[in-house]
């Protein structure tokens, strides 16, 4: 799905509780943290207005107005805070507060101390940033801090760091990387961050699902989790899915979450509930448990929330939450022990029961005191904190003043649970709380308030192997001390193809089972991977392992007599950047390396310990494994890695890969007076080069017919294989002179076969000299390869137009070889898919439809069918759509004046959707023989074979993959679109239709609306309109492309005899200031007195407000369940831009 990408910034005013009750994904993009920061104050919060100067108040005066219970009082704490996401309060009365650009502040005696505890660099767009801090449970002796923040060191990912504090700031240098999550996609959203220590001493850490549903569900991947880490950033091995998982991906504690907002331990018993923000969906409270599955994305038996509420009454986005049970107990007594969270968009406060019955209100924003509540917490002093994102950015608590006393007894309560109170100085102080953490995982820990301390069974622990079953073959399950154990057997292991870089070929088995390298990769033998300890053992599809006997790797022993071998990190150089070394457990030397294209792969041929670097002649070789299915056999499409049988055309998701590998040029020296001559069949990737002069007997140049980025050569070897002392060298020419890329000059053992020089790339070469110069011996003959990669060329997926590539042979590099030419040579001819009488019924199956020729994925559709796209689509949820139209022979579209294409009888519109590759909707809309209009559409089954007809009235619903429910419009809903103010026909206008397109048929890239008019389907007013910008064309201007945008979206309706409420005309060509929109009133009730359009402040906007989310009052009002965030992000800048009315 596309994400809502920008916010909402501050004050909200008026519209405060209106604002965006968020876009459906996201918080809205209202997510973990509700954050997003931007020079424009747009930021993703600029929740607490950026650009604003933060409200001054007298801190520590206790003040209103906000609204909370009898007996209770409120306090601010601290204010001068910008964009703050997290807080933790020490053990000494600190308050460490977050704050998203990247600054940690410390909150001490109610003030705001000047300097930072520290200040790290964060990517902080959307609601990236620093935005989670937690302290180690032993803060008070060890002064640890840990942080999760958006790194931009390498590409932008979150990470988790520990610094250590000395008094008020972080020892400088201090910083310790605990864990590095995987890249983040271009959605900024649903980053989550938020992290604690639980009873059991583990921190656990909370990721978003980074907008990509799917995430949530992979327990390959971590995104959508709740993890649990050592604090030391290592995984506890007792992870429930360590054994059958790799990586990262074993700390993975909980899945199926959204975006865990913020998550809260209970300190009595250790139980965690996570406020997971619902988007589209219902704010959650879920109760997290090991290896449980939260159901977002699907999956099986997901665990239901403990509470949910809808985005009704302002709310929009569950946020902080925090268990009340402190060691002093300041609330009444019927307070302990229950969960407090919070609304973001309402500012509310409620409590409930652990069991989510009860639910209380507590705290509610009159005017400001409590807007944007992110985070809360309870303080030493039993005091609930909360912690302010909005207008005034605070930390404020909410207490109950203590009563007046004489004596102990007017203070008591009566509840065992909460210790003696005492009277001390005529004011009541509480008690100490009564500790009942017996340190067992297996029991829940209460407290009833006359007996005290209960322990009863929570269920979370085992009581034999059985109970531990994880459904797998991967592990071996077992329960140890009331905990399951899963432990790898083997039987799961990572399966791999090895190649060699110094041959380029695959590692293949001989007739003595010797490991050689000289395979393709298609017959290249596959290796498991077998781990032992840090090392592997190497297993072949027939049950025998590698182990090295003489010095060579042989495929003959069994599991015992196995060699485990270490694999080294050789990803150092410009061949294999992925680049790994192997060792064997013995021997003065025992690393891999090739010594022919024939011989056997050695370990022990001597070398220099564990280094990898390709420019020592005793290095240690690099190979390139690629992970394949085990068992497979051919070349592993979508790998990542170019394999030799692969091509742009056979394999596009190695595309770029295979275009992009360095190409070889072998050259090869007859003999000292024979020249030198290029060496026969050089394969697909290779330099292609001729001999144009021979300099000298041991020189000769190439032409190479381009130019080239040159980063590597190396000597192969020579006939007899003895190496003769020499010098060798390679020239390359850019434009009119040489440049010596290196010269090699040593003795004989030096210079062994295979040797590689790395050096800095070269660009631009046009033609490579090289040379050897024999020095009292005669070289008979010797091999040498230059590598390289072509900086233009015949090379699919370069993104040139190279000579003679075509939109068919290469569709990668179509868009750059587009010409004059009309897409299609003639109107194809078209009596099959033809609107008849609309009296008659279409076919209940799409595979009878006249226009379809066959039901699969993907459907074909009859000749005479033209597929067509637009320059800017309606927003559909982001579902995929592709698009056709078919007209009856010998008619036309009339053109009218405006650039709209009015149907003629009998035409034909098809748009098919997709989701996530399946497709699952195949929609008609149509103009009968008689003039009438007509729509109709088919659902698709999940086997993709077959769609029925949607009844017209009731209409249909699918649930797609990831949980999003697909509404299928019934006859009436199409017709609230498809509106005869807009000529019925949307999409096929001028202006949408003047935009490239590539015609399968004949392979060419042209223009749709050349095309048409060139093939005779035009008339009228055939002048060639500019066609609209699409909404992420940055080159075009704001002006222009949220016009287009609500043109698209808006405009059928909202126009001049249209049925939109109001004046509003979204038309393109409607010059603004005719648009009737700008300070033009809302006259909806649900917005009074604001403004369609509110120059520069988005969400004081009703556009805005009513595209942005789908709560309440949302548009469009049929057809999407989910925000287009990339559109709300359009127009919010667009009327941030604003500075008045034309």
């Amino acid at each position: 799905m596309r994400n809502c990408k920008n916010w909402f910034p501050t004050p909200w005013g008026a519209a405060r509780l209106l604002f965006l009750r968020s876009c459906a994904h996201g918080f809205g993009s209202v997510t973990r943290h509700i954050l997003q920061s931007s020079a424009l104050v747009v930021g993703l919060i600029a929740l607490g207005c950026a650009s604003e100067t933060p409200e001054q108040e007298d801190v520590g005066e206790a003040k209103g107005p906000i609204v909370i219970p009898s007996g209770f009082q409120h306090q601010v704490i601290a204010t001068g805070l910008s964009q703050p996401t997290a807080m933790a309060i020490a053990p000494d009365g600190r308050i460490f507060v977050t704050q998203q650009a990247g600054q940690v502040r410390v909150i001490k005696n109610n003030a705001l101390l000047p300097t930072p505890f520290v200040t790290v660099t964060v990517d902080s767009v959307n609601e990236r940033g620093l935005i989670g801090i937690t302290l180690d449970p032993s803060f008070a002796s060890n002064g640890h801090v840990y942080v999760f923040y958006t790194s931009t060191s390498g590409s932008t990912h979150n990470r988790v760091s520990r610094f250590t504090a000395s008094g008020d700031v972080a020892v400088p240098g201090s910083e310790v990387v605990l864990v590095d999550f995987p890249a983040l996609s271009t959605a900024g959203n649903h980053n989550s961050g938020a992290l604690h220590f639980g009873n059991d001493g583990k921190l656990y850490v909370a990721h978003g699902d980074n907008a990509e549903t799917a995430h949530a569900q992979d327990l390959n991947h971590t995104f959508g989790k709740i993890h649990r880490f050592n604090a030391d950033g290592s995984i506890p091995t007792d992870n429930p899915f360590y054994g059958t998982s790799t990586g990262l991906a074993r700390a993975i504690w909980a899945y199926g979450l959204r975006n865990p907002f913020t998550f809260s331990v209970e300190r009595a018993s250790g139980k965690i509930f996570a406020n997971d923000v619902g988007g589209g969906d219902p704010e959650e409270i879920n109760h997290i448990t090991r290896g449980s599955n939260y159901g977002h994305g699907g999956g099986p038996a997901p665990v239901p929330p403990v509470h949910s509420y809808p985005r009704d009454a302002g709310r929009c986005a569950i946020t902080g939450g925090t268990f009340y049970n402190p060691t002093v107990v300041n609330f009444p007594s019927s307070h302990v022990g229950k969960y407090f969270f919070a609304d973001y968009c309402s500012s509310q406060i409620w409590f409930m029961n652990q069991d989510g019955t009860g639910v209380t209100a507590f705290a509610d924003d009159s005017s400001g005191e409590l807007n944007n509540p992110v985070d809360l917490d309870v303080g030493l002093d039993g005091s609930l904190y909360y912690l302010q994102r909005g207008s005034g950015a605070r930390v404020g608590r909410i207490y109950v003043a203590q009563p007046a006393c004489a004596t102990d007894a007017d203070c008591s309560d009566g509840d065992v649970c909460t210790g003696t109170e005492t009277c001390v100085a005529g004011q009541c102080q509480a008690g100490t709380q009564l500790s009942c953490d017996d340190n067992d995982p297996c029991t829940a820990n209460s407290c009833n308030a006359t007996s005290g301390c209960t322990y009863p069974d929570n269920g979370q622990c085992c009581t034999s192997s059985a109970t531990c079953n994880d459904s797998t073959t991967c592990t071996t399950d077992s329960c140890v001390s009331g905990m399951c154990q899963f432990v790898d057997n083997g039987t799961c292991n990572t399966c791999v193809k090895i190649r060699s870089q110094r041959t380029n070929n695959y590692l293949v088995l001989d007739a003595t089972k010797k490991v050689v390298p000289g395979g393709t990769q298609a017959a290249a033998q596959i290796f498991e991977k077998v781990p032992s300890g840090a090392a592997f053992k190497f297993k072949s599809s027939s049950g025998s392992y590698l182990r090295v006997v003489a010095d060579d790797l042989t495929m003959d022993a069994t599991s015992t007599t196995a060699d485990a071998f270490t694999e080294y990190d050789c990803s150092s150089g410009g061949l294999y950047p992925n680049g790994k070394g192997y060792a064997a457990p013995a021997g003065t030397a025992p690393h891999w390396k090739a010594t022919s294209t024939t011989g056997p792969i050695k370990s022990g041929s001597g070398g220099n310990g564990t280094s990898c670097v390709t420019g020592d002649a005793t290095s240690w070789e690099r190979f390139y494994a690629e992970t394949v299915s085990c068992g497979s056999t051919g070349p592993a499409c979508g790998d990542g890695s170019c394999d030799d049988s692969e091509t742009c055309s056979s394999c596009s998701a190695d595309c770029g890969t295979c275009s992009g590998t360095p190409a070889r040029l072998t050259l090869t020296h007859a003999s000292d007076s024979g020249g030198w001559s290029s060496v026969a069949g050089l394969t697909d990737g290779d330099l292609s080069a001729k001999v144009s002069s021979a300099a000298s007997p041991s020189c000769a140049t190439y032409d190479l017919g381009g130019t080239y980025t040159i980063s590597s050569a190396r000597l192969l070897e020579d006939n007899d294989g003895s190496w003769n002392t020499g010098t060798w060298k390679v020239q390359y020419q850019t434009g009119s002179g040489s440049v010596d890329a290196f010269a090699y000059t040593d003795t004989p053992s030096a210079m062994p076969a295979w040797n590689t020089v790395d050096f800095a790339d070269v660009p631009g070469v046009s033609r490579v000299t090289v040379c050897m110069q024999s020095v009292g011996a005669r070289i008979e003959l010797a091999e040498i390869e230059v590598w390289g990669l072509p900086d233009a060329g015949p090379v699919c997926g370069d993104r040139a137009c190279n000579g003679s590539e075509t939109c068919t042979s290469c569709p990668w590099d179509c868009d750059t070889c587009m010409g004059s030419q009309l897409g299609l040579d003639a109107r194809p001819s078209n009596t099959a898919c033809v609107a008849g009488d609309g009296a008659i019924e279409p076919p209940v199956l799409l595979s009878d439809h006249p226009c379809v020729a066959s039901v699969a994925n993907p459907p074909a559709l009859a000749p005479g069918v033209i597929p067509y796209a637009i320059a800017e689509p309606f927003w559909s949820d982001d579902a995929l759509k592709s698009r056709y139209l078919a007209l009856p022979s010998g008619t036309t579209f009339n053109v009218k004046t405006d650039g709209d294409f009015e149907l003629p009888p009998g035409a034909v519109t098809i748009k098919n959707f997709q989701w996530q590759g399946q497709y699952f909707e195949t929609r008609f809309f149509v103009r009968f023989t008689d003039g009438a209009y007509g729509a109709y559409t088919y659902k698709w089954n999940d086997t993709q074979d077959e769609a029925f007809l949607v009844d017209p009235i009731d209409g249909d619903a699918k649930t797609l993959a990831g949980g999003h429910v697909w509404s299928y419009p019934t006859e009436a809903q199409c017709f609230q679109c498809h509106t005869s103010a807009a000529g019925f026909s949307l999409g096929l206008e001028t202006r949408q239709l003047n935009v490239n397109q590539l015609y399968p048929s004949t392979g060419r890239m042209a223009n749709q609306f050349d095309t048409l008019n060139g093939i005779g389907m035009l008339s009228g007013n055939l002048t060639s309109l500019p066609p609209f910008p699409p909404h992420a064309q940055s080159a075009a201007s704001l002006q222009m492309r949220a016009d287009a945008y609500l043109h698209v979206n808006c405009s059928n309706c909202h126009r001049p005899g249209g049925p939109g409420y109001g004046t509003a005309d979204y038309r393109y060509d409607t010059p603004f200031a005719s648009k009737n929109i700008c300070n033009q009133e809302s006259i909806l009730p649900a917005y009074p007195e604001l403004a369609l359009i509110e120059p520069g402040a988005h969400d004081q906007s009703v556009v805005w407000l009513r595209m942005s989310q789908r709560t309440a009052s949302f548009m469009p009002p049929i057809a999407s369940k989910v925000a287009d965030g990339e559109g709300a992000a359009l127009l919010q800048q667009w009327i941030n831009s604003l500075t008045g009315c034309p």
